[in-house]
C-alpha cells in the first residue's frame, strides 16, 4: 500500500442537530451522537472535550453519547437521518453532503480552504453565519466544525508520481467536486462512504483512494493489501 502526502485536506467536519425536533432534544437527558470515525481517531479528542463541556454547562442534565465507527448510521446517511429525526446528532464531512448542499462544495474541494492553521480558523469564523443559514435551510442546526488534517492518496501497488500515473485508475473520492478534480486527472472517480473503503481496497474494486491520514491509519489501510 502506497501512502503519499499531497494536500492539506479541505474537508470540514460538522456537528448537526435536528431543528424540527429542538423541543424534544432540549428535554432529553441522553443525546445519541452518530460519529463516522473510530474512537481512536485524533478527532475524538476534540469531540470528547466538547461533550464534557456540554455536560458541565447543563449540570449533568444533558449527556451526549457517541456511537463511533458509523455504528449508528453511515456518514453518507447521517445528514438525512438527523434531518428526519432518526438520530438527534451527527458528525459528517463536507464532502459527504456537497451533493445535497451545493454551497459547501467550495469547502469540500481540494484547496478550497487555507492550509495554515491560523488562516483556517479565521476562515471558519467568517464562514460561520453563512454555514448556519445554509444548514438551517436543510432543517438542521450547524453547531461547530474542525479541520480534518492532511489528505493522502493511498494506492494498492504504486506511487502516483505523474499525471499519466492517474490515467484509468479507480480512485475513491469523498464528494462531488473531488470527483471532478480526479476525473480531470484522467482517473475514474468513485464517491464512497469511508466505511466501505477497506473492503473495496481489499477486493481490488478500487486501485487508490483519497483519504484523511487519520482514517487511512485507523482502518488500517495497509492491512487491506494481502
Amino acid at each position: 500500500m502506497v501512502h503519499r502526502n499531497l494536500f492539506r485536506s479541505a474537508v470540514v467536519l460538522v456537528t448537526l442537530v435536528a431543528v424540527g425536533s429542538m423541543g424534544g432534544v432540549h428535554a432529553q437527558t441522553r443525546l445519541d451522537f452518530a460519529v463516522f470515525h473510530a474512537e481512536r481517531s485524533f478527532w475524538t479528542t476534540t469531540l470528547k472535550w466538547w461533550m464534557d463541556e456540554v455536560e458541565k454547562a447543563t449540570q449533568g442534565r444533558v449527556k451526549v453519547v457517541p456511537h463511533y465507527a458509523a455504528s449508528l448510521v453511515s456518514m453518507n446517511d447521517t445528514m438525512k437521518s438527523v434531518r428526519e429525526g432518526a438520530v438527534p446528532m451527527g458528525v459528517v464531512a463536507m464532502g459527504a453532503i456537497s451533493g445535497q448542499m451545493p454551497a459547501v462544495a467550495y469547502i469540500e474541494a481540494i484547496g478550497g480552504m487555507p492550509d495554515r492553521p491560523d488562516a483556517f480558523v479565521q476562515s471558519q469564523v467568517q464562514l460561520r453565519p453563512v454555514l448556519e443559514a445554509q444548514f438551517r435551510g436543510q432543517r438542521v442546526e450547524y453547531l461547530w466544525s474542525q479541520g480534518s488534517g492532511p489528505l493522502v492518496v493511498v494506492c494498492r501497488d504504486r506511487h502516483l508520481k505523474t499525471i499519466e500515473d492517474w490515467k484509468g485508475r479507480k480512485v475513491r473520492t469523498a464528494g462531488r467536486w473531488q470527483v471532478e478534480q480526479i476525473r480531470a486527472l484522467g482517473a475514474s472517480p468513485v464517491a464512497m462512504d469511508p466505511g466501505e473503503l477497506y473492503i473495496a481496497m481489499q477486493t481490488r474494486t478500487l486501485a487508490c483512494a483519497l483519504s484523511e491520514n487519520i482514517l487511512a491509519l485507523a482502518l488500517p489501510m495497509t492491512a487491506a493489501t494481502p
